[in-house]
């Protein structure tokens, strides 16, 4: 891997095609055998290396979709416009993490640790946070499409201007002191006891319909 590494091929966007195949698979093949602790030590030095940077057509020179990211330390860790689609992020710890812009289309990142994170801008399709701790997290702009955020900690996180669309759920989740200024909660499934008055005069669009218990 590392004179994969050092070959300057392997930067042009043409030239190290193949190489970036070979780098892609050995990384990802790595990633699946090592625990937790050992896949953030990996994947620092990936990120030390600049591996993660995109290239002038789009891609990043090693690509971490579809990756075995499972209980992977990353904490206080810069992963700004990262592509992470597909990815299992489950029980990830991603305390102040930096996923601003990421691309997270399709992750599963149940029990994920964000305390503190930066998640501002990233794209969230399909992505399931089912029991995640967002506590105090910069969720800015963000778009979470059919996302499941169920029983997730998003108590006094920073959710302004936010996109809740086709029909992301946050029954049950803690919403208590997030501020979601001018977010869109039109097709979001939530029960309106969640939400504070001050919470839903502050959004820019509430529910079309609250979510009711079933008797």
């Amino acid at each position: 891997m590392a004179s994969i590494i050092l070959n300057d091929d392997l930067y042009d966007p043409q030239k190290g095609f193949r190489l970036r195949q070979v780098a892609n698979i050995r990384t990802l093949t790595t990633l699946r055998q090592l625990d937790g602790p050992r896949k953030g030590l990996a994947l620092r030095l990936i990120i030390d290396a600049d591996l993660l940077t995109q290239m002038k057509n789009g891609e990043s020179i090693i690509s971490l979709d579809g990756a075995d990211l499972k209980e992977v330390e990353l904490v206080g860790s810069n992963l700004t416009k990262v592509n992470l689609r597909d990815t299992d992020l489950r029980k990830a710890k991603l305390i102040d993490a930096v996923l601003q812009g990421a691309k997270l289309w399709d992750s599963d990142m149940r029990e994920a640790q964000l305390e503190g994170a930066t998640l501002d801008g990233a794209d969230m399709n399909l992505v399931n946070l089912t029991n995640a701790d967002l506590t105090s997290a910069s969720l800015q702009e963000v778009y979470l499409q059919r996302c499941n955020l169920e029983h997730a900690k998003l108590n006094d996180a920073d959710m302004r201007g936010a996109l809740l669309l086709g029909g992301t759920s946050l029954l049950h989740a803690d919403l208590s002191g997030a501020d979601l200024t001018d977010a869109v909660l039109n097709s979001a499934v939530i029960e309106e006891s969640q939400l504070s008055e001050e919470q839903r005069k502050s959004v820019k669009g509430l529910p079309n319909k609250w979510y009711i218990q079933p008797s």
